[in-house]
């Protein structure tokens, strides 16, 4: 019997050691997991304030330039607009006209960024017509680029995605824009492109000086400029923007460069392929 009873002491004193070094285990676990959590909250505010740090460097330094023309041209024809010789006049509203585009397209790509920063629902994705939208977009470049020829190529006349038509036009047109900007003035913007295996690839190709094989990966960071473009209009969102919505849609955008003899660029959009709404009903 006090073997039974010693036995049965030393298995209770055994069991509340047992279960103080659980205890101190948990409280180690939840005071690690607090730690971590306030870590990952200090990082993701820090990511914030350079974000917004960037976001306020990006808009004072881009749109004071086109802001500066407007307020000069439209004082020049407040003051001494019947004065001034009828060209004179055509060419300051056709700077005003011109540099409120420019504010329009650095607008839009805030937004866009806006909405990739508050997440894209999949109620906002509907079947769309790829064609469509990437004729959309060929059209919205040409208006701005009326000289630039922009050759299409592509081996299908029909493609169903699922995406956002305002995203997905957007899309496209950021990297089009991107492409003329960067290519010479005389040279065209070739789009090919192929479907298989579920998925289609729409390729922008450009004549222009290329990028660095150690930027290829960056481009479609946030506010990322090349040195060799700092000094051409843009703030770096464009192919960040054209990625992020490309990413919303279940696909990916990649950049390669150089083409052929050291130049050119091409841009490829893959996109998964949805049915249209035809073999839906089909099915």
């Amino acid at each position: 019997m006090l073997i039974c009873t010693e036995n049965a002491q030393n298995s209770k004193r055994l069991s509340k050691i047992d279960f103080t070094a659980v205890l101190n285990l948990l409280s180690m676990a939840i005071d690690r997991f607090v730690l971590l959590h306030q870590k990952a909250e200090a990082e993701a505010m820090r990511r914030s304030e350079e974000f917004k740090t960037a976001l306020l460097s990006s808009i004072s330094h881009d749109m004071r330039t086109p802001l500066a023309a407007i307020s000069a041209s439209a004082s020049s024809l407040a003051s001494y607009g019947e004065k001034l010789p009828e060209a004179s006049r055509k060419d300051m509203l056709t700077i005003i006209q011109d540099q409120c585009e420019r504010l329009n397209r650095y607008t839009t790509n805030l937004l866009n960024l806006g909405r990739l920063q508050a997440g894209i629902s999949p109620d906002q994705l509907e079947s769309l017509d790829l064609l469509e939208m990437l004729g959309s977009a060929v059209n919205a470049v040409k208006l701005h680029h009326s000289g630039r020829e922009i050759i299409i190529s592509l081996p299908f006349d029909s493609c169903t995605v699922r995406a956002n038509p305002v995203m997905l036009e957007q899309l496209f047109y950021n990297i089009l824009e991107n492409a003329v900007q960067y290519s010479p003035e005389t040279a065209p913007v070739l789009i090919t492109g192929h479907k298989q295996a579920g998925r289609v690839e729409i390729a922008i190709s450009d004549q222009g000086y290329g990028i660095p094989a150690s930027e290829l990966t960056r481009v479609f960071d946030r506010f990322y400029r090349s040195a060799e473009n700092v000094r051409k209009e843009g703030h770096g969102l464009g192919l960040s923007i054209a990625s992020g919505f490309a990413q919303a849609f279940g696909g990916k955008v990649a950049a390669h460069s150089p083409l052929e003899m050291g130049k050119g660029t091409k841009i490829v959009v893959k996109l998964p392929v949805s049915p249209s709404p035809s073999e839906s009903i089909g099915r």
